[in-house]
C-alpha cells in the first residue's frame, strides 16, 4: 500500500461492523462491493464512519455496491467525512439509507471542499441531518454529473438544503435522471427542500432530466422559502428538462426556486415545468431578477421578481432584437437599455406579444470628422464627444487630434456656430461652468433651446443676443459617465455635447412600449373570449380557437363549428414567434393549422356526412375502398335476395329498423347537451362496474348516418371537395347498380333498379345536399362552403350570385335525376297491374291497402330528408337544429300517418304511429336537455336523461320480444299473429294473443326505415 494512500477493498457479501469511526492519515479510497453498518449494541458514532484526513475516494466498479446503511452520529457526516475532497465513482452502484447526524451532512460531508459524483447509480434514502445538509454538505460545492440514475428520496435538514447543501455552488450536468422525492427543509435562515447553496446553483444537462417532487421548506418565520431551490446567489438553469411537482414553501415565496440576492434563469434551450402548484399561496419563483424563455411552460404570474421580468435570449438574436414575448426596456434617452442585465421585458400578465420586436439605431459615426457641427445629443450617444480633459486643462494639442474652430455665421441664431477643426484656434478654458476664449467669447447653447441635436454657438461675453437666457445657456458641467468626461449644459441633465447629431433609434413595431399588445386589442373579433397570461401565452375559452399567422402581431379568434374539436387553445411562441411544440389548439385529430379546426390532422378524415368530426383511418385507402365495396355489395345482394312481399315479422322488424334510426339521432345528440360530461363523471364515481357499460353507450352515442362507411379523405389521403366527394358517393352504388343489370334482365333489371334506389338513394341525396350549405368561423369573415370548409371555398352573397354557381346546378340536377330514379319510377311501376307489380315493386307495396300502394314513396321521401337534415346540420355543428328538424319531419310522418292509415291491417297503423309517437318524445327529451336553461338544476337534468334512456330502453325490449314471438310463430306454422284486420284471429292461439295484446298496449317506434328492414 503506498504511504500517501490508503485502500478499503471490499469483497462480494462483504460487511463492515463500525463501532468508532475508521480514520485514514492520507488519501483513502474505498471499494466495493462493500457494505458498512453500525456494530450491534452500537446506538451512536461519535464520529462518521469512514473519515479521512485528505481526499476521500469511494469507488463502485461495474456489477458491484457499496452501501452505507443504519448509521446514526453526533458529528458531521455519519457515512463519510474529508477534510478535503469527496469523490463518488465508478459504473456500479453507490447506496446511503437510514442515515442520521446530529450536525449536518448524513451521506458525505466535506466541509472546506468539494464533493463530486460521477458514479452511475446513486441513491441516497431516508437521511436526516439536523444542520445543513439532509445528505451532502461542502464548503466549497457539490458537483453531480452523472450519465445513471441518481435518487435522492425522504432527505430531510433541519436547517437548509433537505438534500444538498453547499457554502459554495451546486451544480448538476450530465445524462442522468436525477430525482428528488420528498425532501425537507425547515429553513430557519435559507431553505431550500431540496438544494441550498450560498453560491450559484448551475442546471447544466445534456441529455439528462431532473424532478423535484413533493419538496417542502414548511418554516413560516425567517425563511422557509425555495420549496425545492434556494440560493443567496444566482440559479441557472441552462439545458435540459427539469420538473417541479407539488414543491411547496412556507412563506410562499418561491414554491419552486428562491434566489433573492440574485437571479433565477431558464434558458431557452431549458424545459421547465411546475405541476401541483396551483392551490399553494405565493409564487413559484421568487428572485430579484428573473428571466423567462418566453415560450417556455412557466408563466410571468407564477414568478415575483423585485424587477421586471426579463426575456431570455436565444444565441442567434443580437442587441437588436428582443424574442417574441416582450418588449425594449427603454431608458430615458429613447434608447433601448444596455445595462447588465438586458434589455428586453417579458409582456406583463394582460398582454401578450407575438412576434419578434426590433430596433435599428441610425446615424451612428465611427468618429468625429472635420468640419463636423458641436451638437447637444442625449447621454450615452455612440456621437457624443467622449473625452473633455484636455479641452478644460487648455491643452488643445492633445485633444483626440482636433480641436474646435468658429464656424459659419447662423442668422438664425444670431451667432457663428461651432466645429471640429484641425487645430484648437479657440483655445477654450473652463471656469465657473463657463467656456471661455482668450478673446472673450462664449460658448453657448442658442435660445437656451435644450434639445437633441441643437447646435451650440459662440457669443461674446456682454453681448449676449438672448439676454434673458443668459443664466442657462452658457453654463455648463463635467461629469464622469461609464469611465468618459462628458460636458453638457447645466440645466439639461440628460444631454452631452457630441459631434454632428445625435443618434436616432426606429422601433418595430414604431413604439416599443406597445409591442406588447393588450389582451382586448389583440384580436379584432371575440377578444372577450382569451385571456392573456403574459410573453407569448395566450388561451381560449373552449369552442374557440386561435389562429396566429408568423410574423402577426395579431389574432384570430374562431368560433368552432365543432365545439368537441376545440377544447380551448393553449398558445404559446418561440423567442422567433413559431408556434411551440406545446401549444393546444385543437383535439387530437384535427389540424391546429386551420381556422377553426376544420381540417384533419394527418392519418385522420372527416366523416362523409359530417365535414367537422375527424375520424382514425382505419386502413391504407386501397383497402378502405375495397371493404366499402364488398360491404355495400353484400348489402345490395341481400337486399335483392329479400325483395319479396313481406311477412309479418318483416313488417315489425321495418318499422323497428326505423325507430332504431330516430332513436340513434337522439342518443347522438346527447353528448352535446350541457351537464353530460358532469353525469358521465357522476356514473364513474358510482363504481367501475358500470365502465364497460357506459362504453357501449358512448358507441351508440357516435353512431351517424353514414357510420361505418371510411371517409372519403381516407380514401385519398388528403381532403377531398365537393365535386370529387360527389363522385366518389356515387362510385360504388352505380359500379353495384351496372353489375345487377348486366346480371338480370327486363322486369328484374327493373326491380333491381327499384332495390337499388331503395338502399342508395337516400344516401345519395344527402351527398347532393352537400353542395348547397355554408358555415362562418367568424361575424366578418365572409360564409364558406361547409364540406369545403378546408378549402375556403367562398359562398354566394346573394341570389344572383348563387344561380352563377356551377355546384348548385349539379345538385339541383343530381337531386332531379334521383328524384326520376326513384318515387317517378315506383309510382309508374305500381300502376300497371297485379302481375307486373309483384315482381317488381311487390316487396314495397306489400302490407298496403290497394289504394295506398303510392305509400312507400313517402316514407322514401322521410328517409331521404332524414340524410339532408343531417347533412345540412350536422350533429356536431347545430345539435339543435339538426333536431328540431328532425322532430318537424317525425311530426308530419305521424300526422299523414295518424289522418291517411295506409296499412291493410290496422294493428300495423297502430304500431307505426306509437312508434312515430315514442319518436318525437324522444327527440323533444334531448332537445329540453340540450337547451342550456339557466334555472334547469342537475337534478332536472339526471332526471330526463333517465327518462330518455328508460324509454328508449324500454321500446327495444317491446320490439325484440314482439319480433321474437311473431317468428316463433312464423317458425311453428301457426296462424299469422296479425295477418287480418277482421274477423279478430281465434282466442285458441297464445302466440297470437301474446302478440296482439303486446301490440295494442306496448310503446313503439319510428318507422323511417321501411326498406331496411327488408333487407
Amino acid at each position: 500500500m503506498d504511504e500517501n494512500c490508503s485502500v478499503l477493498q471490499g469483497a462480494p457479501g462483504a460487511t463492515i461492523w463500525v463501532a468508532t469511526s475508521i480514520s485514514f492519515a492520507h488519501q483513502a479510497i474505498v471499494r466495493g462491493p462493500l457494505t458498512v453498518t453500525m456494530a450491534p449494541g452500537v446506538k451512536t458514532l461519535s464520529s462518521s464512519a469512514i473519515q479521512s484526513h485528505q481526499d476521500l475516494h469511494v469507488h463502485s466498479p461495474t456489477g458491484s455496491s457499496v452501501i452505507f446503511r443504519d448509521i446514526v452520529c453526533s458529528s458531521p457526516g455519519a457515512a463519510l467525512d474529508s477534510e478535503r475532497s469527496i469523490f463518488l465513482e465508478g459504473n456500479g452502484r453507490i447506496l446511503f439509507e437510514n442515515l442520521c447526524s446530529f450536525k449536518g451532512g448524513a451521506a458525505a460531508r466535506a466541509d472546506n471542499d468539494v464533493i463530486k459524483s460521477t458514479v452511475a447509480t446513486l441513491v441516497v434514502r431516508n437521511t436526516f441531518g439536523a444542520n445543513r445538509g439532509g445528505a451532502f454538505y461542502a464548503g466549497l460545492g457539490i458537483y453531480l454529473d452523472s450519465n445513471g440514475t441518481v435518487m435522492f428520496e425522504n432527505c430531510t435538514s433541519s436547517w437548509r438544503g433537505g438534500a444538498l447543501s453547499s457554502r459554495g455552488h451546486l451544480r448538476i450536468g450530465g445524462n442522468a435522471e436525477y430525482i428528488f422525492r420528498n425532501c425537507s427543509s425547515a429553513g430557519k435562515v435559507i431553505g431550500g427542500g431540496a438544494l441550498s447553496a450560498i453560491g450559484s446553483v448551475l442546471v447544466e444537462l445534456q441529455s439528462g432530466s431532473v424532478s423535484f417532487r413533493q419538496c417542502r421548506a414548511p418554516a413560516m418565520a425567517r425563511g422557509g422559502s425555495g420549496g425545492a431551490i434556494s440560493s443567496n446567489g444566482d440559479i441557472n438553469i441552462s439545458s435540459g428538462r427539469v420538473d417541479f411537482e407539488a414543491c411547496w414553501a412556507g412563506t410562499g415565496n418561491g414554491n419552486a426556486m428562491m434566489a433573492p440576492n440574485g437571479f433565477v434563469s431558464l434558458s431557452s434551450e431549458s424545459h421547465v415545468s411546475l405541476v401541483g402548484m396551483e392551490g399553494f399561496s405565493g409564487s413559484a419563483i421568487f428572485a430579484r431578477r428573473v428571466f423567462l424563455p418566453v415560450g417556455g411552460s412557466v408563466l410571468p404570474a407564477q414568478v415575483y421578481s423585485l424587477l421586471p421580468l426579463l426575456a431570455s435570449k436565444l444565441n442567434s438574436q443580437g442587441d437588436e432584437i428582443c424574442p417574441a414575448g416582450s418588449r425594449f426596456s427603454v431608458s430615458s434617452r429613447g434608447l433601448p437599455d444596455r445595462s447588465k442585465y438586458g434589455k428586453c421585458r417579458i409582456c406583463d400578465v394582460g398582454t401578450a406579444s407575438l412576434t419578434p420586436a426590433s430596433v435599428e439605431i441610425q446615424n451612428v459615426f465611427s468618429g468625429p470628422e472635420l468640419g463636423m457641427r458641436v451638437v447637444l445629443v442625449r447621454r450615452g450617444s455612440p456621437n457624443a464627444i467622449k473625452s473633455f480633459q484636455d479641452l478644460a486643462a487648455g491643452k488643445a494639442s492633445r485633444f483626440s487630434g482636433l480641436g474646435l474652430e468658429r464656424g459659419d455665421w447662423d442668422p438664425n441664431m444670431e451667432a457663428p456656430l461651432v466645429k471640429l477643426g484641425k487645430e484648437n484656434i479657440l483655445k477654450f478654458k473652463f471656469h465657473d461652468g463657463k467656456f471661455r476664449t482668450p478673446d472673450g467669447w462664449l460658448l453657448a447653447v442658442p435660445f437656451g433651446l435644450f434639445y437633441p441635436d441643437a447646435p451650440l454657438g459662440l457669443v461674446k461675453e456682454g453681448e449676449v443676443p438672448w439676454k434673458r437666457e443668459i443664466n442657462k445657456v452658457v453654463l455648463f458641467r463635467m461629469d464622469r459617465f461609464k469611465d468618459e468626461d462628458t460636458m453638457g449644459p447645466l440645466h439639461a441633465r440628460g444631454l452631452v455635447l457630441g459631434f454632428g447629431r445625435d443618434v436616432t433609434a426606429v422601433y418595430q413595431p414604431p413604439n416599443p412600449y406597445k409591442a406588447c399588445v393588450p389582451c382586448h386589442l389583440l384580436a379584432r373579433e371575440g377578444a372577450d373570449k382569451i385571456q392573456c397570461h403574459g410573453g407569448t401565452h395566450v388561451s381560449s375559452l373552449p369552442g374557440y380557437m386561435l389562429f396566429h399567422r408568423q410574423g402577426g402581431r395579431r389574432l384570430e379568434v374562431h368560433v368552432c363549428p365543432n365545439a368537441a374539436a376545440c377544447p380551448g387553445s393553449n398558445l404559446s411562441l418561440t423567442a422567433d414567434g413559431q408556434i411551440t411544440s406545446a401549444s393546444r389548439l385543437c383535439s387530437k385529430g384535427y389540424d391546429d393549422r386551420s381556422s377553426g379546426c376544420v381540417r384533419c390532422s394527418p392519418g385522420h378524415g372527416r366523416q362523409q356526412l359530417d365535414p367537422f368530426t375527424c375520424q382514425k383511418c382505419g386502413t391504407s385507402a386501397l383497402g378502405g375502398m375495397a371493404k366499402a365495396f364488398i360491404s355495400n355489395g353484400i348489402f345490395y345482394a341481400w337486399a335483392l335476395r329479400s325483395a319479396r312481399p313481406r311477412t309479418e315479422t318483416r313488417q315489425i322488424f321495418t318499422i323497428f329498423l326505423a325507430f332504431l334510426t330516430i332513436s340513434f339521432r337522439s342518443l347522438a345528440a346527447y353528448p352535446h347537451t350541457r351537464h353530460f360530461q358532469r353525469l358521465k363523471g357522476d356514473v364513474y364515481a358510482v363504481g367501475r362496474m358500470l365502465r364497460k357499460a357506459f362504453v357501449a353507450a358512448d358507441t351508440v352515442t357516435t353512431v351517424e348516418p353514414g357510420f361505418g362507411i371510411d371517409s372519403f379523405d381516407c380514401w385519398v389521403g388528403a381532403p377531398v371537395g365537393v365535386y370529387r366527394g360527389l363522385c366518389l358517393s356515387w362510385s360504388i352504388p352505380l359500379a353495384l347498380l351496372l353489375v345487377s343489370l348486366a346480371w338480370h334482365k327486363g322486369r328484374h333489371g327493373q326491380r333491381s333498379l327499384v332495390v337499388w334506389g331503395n338502399v342508395f338513394a337516400p344516401r345519395l341525396f344527402g351527398a347532393s345536399a352537400m353542395l348547397a350549405p355554408c358555415v362562418s368561423t367568424q361575424e366578418s369573415r365572409g360564409r364558406i362552403l361547409m364540406y369545403e370548409a378546408v378549402f375556403d371555398t367562398p359562398c354566394a352573397s346573394s341570389v344572383m350570385d348563387a344561380v352563377r354557381i356551377p355546384r348548385l346546378w349539379l345538385s339541383l340536377m343530381t337531386s332531379i335525376l334521383l328524384l326520376l330514379l326513384v318515387p317517378v319510377l315506383w309510382l309508374s311501376l305500381v300502376t300497371k297491374g297485379s302481375a307486373y307489380e309483384s315482381e317488381t315493386v311487390g316487396f314495397l307495396v306489400g302490407g298496403y291497402r290497394s289504394t295506398h300502394r303510392w305509400w312507400e314513396v313517402v316514407v322514401f321521401g322521410r328517409k331521404a330528408a332524414i340524410y339532408v337534415v343531417a347533412t345540412w346540420f350536422p350533429m356536431s355543428w347545430a345539435p339543435g337544429a339538426h333536431l328540431i328538424y328532425l322532430l318537424g319531419i317525425i311530426l308530419a310522418a305521424e300526422l299523414l300517418q295518424s289522418t291517411i292509415r295506409p296499412y291493410e291491417n290496422p294493428i300495423f297503423n297502430q304500431l307505426e304511429a306509437q312508434a312515430l309517437g315514442v319518436s318525437a318524445l324522444c327527440l323533444a327529451l334531448v332537445l329540453s336537455l340540450l337547451v342550456e336553461w339557466p334555472f334547469m338544476p342537475y337534478a332536472i337534468f339526471v332526471t330526463n336523461s333517465a327518462l330518455l334512456f328508460l324509454t328508449t330502453a324500454a321500446v327495444y325490449t317491446y320490439f325484440i320480444r314482439l319480433y321474437v314471438q311473431a317468428a316463433l310463430a312464423a317458425k311453428n306454422g301457426r296462424e299469422p299473429c296479425v295477418a287480418e284486420a277482421s274477423p279478430p284471429p281465434p282466442a285458441s292461439s297464445g302466440i297470437e294473443l301474446s302478440a296482439r295484446g303486446a301490440l295494442s298496449t306496448g310503446m313503439s317506434g319510428d318507422a323511417g326505415d321501411s326498406n331496411s328492414g327488408d333487407q
